[in-house]
């Protein structure tokens, strides 16, 4: 768990940007943060409108990351292109936004909420081409796989499968004719 505690930054942040430390906890797994950080998935970029690029150093003596770059490019409103060093992944994203949602104690004012559909496609410039994998579910951050052919990504409280029927409503009720409530 990540709990934000202000406090000196031990560098010089660079001008212009967000710079974040993260001070590990006593007892930490080094081999096993390298990992996690190593397989950190681009696709949050897609969700995170104002984020443009991550860059992971991990230097811990005996496990050493070179530095990874995650870029995303917004190529239009629906187009965006997320790359990894030379590794480049385009997504058609559309905005539904679902309104009148159920009151939630843990989401206190919150009555509407965006729901992202990610579709990777291919791209040789004339033709596009669906890539139909499995996906991840996103809130903000990777959920779990549900075997899902689009990447999901709403303001979802997650309890159980719970979710997934949270899911089903909001997109039924978002692709109704207008005045049908069911």
């Amino acid at each position: 768990m990540v709990i934000p505690c202000w406090a000196q930054f031990p560098e010089r942040p660079k001008p212009g940007f967000t710079s974040i430390f993260l001070q590990l906890a006593r007892g930490y797994n080094d081999a096993e943060l390298t990992r996690d950080l190593a397989s950190f998935d681009s696709r949050l970029l897609i969700f995170l409108r104002r984020l443009r690029r991550i860059e992971i150093t991990v230097n811990t003596g005996a496990n050493t990351l070179n530095p990874k770059v995650l870029t995303r490019l917004d190529i239009s409103s629906t187009i965006t292109e997320l790359a990894i060093a030379n590794d480049v992944a385009k997504y058609f994203v559309h905005r539904q936004t679902a309104t009148d949602l159920p009151r939630e104690g843990r989401r206190p004012g919150i009555t509407s909420s965006d729901i992202l559909l990610a579709f990777p496609f291919e791209s040789n410039g004339r033709d596009a081409q669906p890539i139909i994998t499995r996906q991840p579910l996103f809130s903000f951050l990777p959920i779990r796989n549900y075997g899902f052919p689009v990447i999901l990504h709403s303001y979802v409280i997650v309890v159980g499968n719970w979710m997934l029927t949270s899911y089903a409503l909001v997109f039924t009720a978002s692709r109704l004719p207008p005045g049908r409530k069911s």
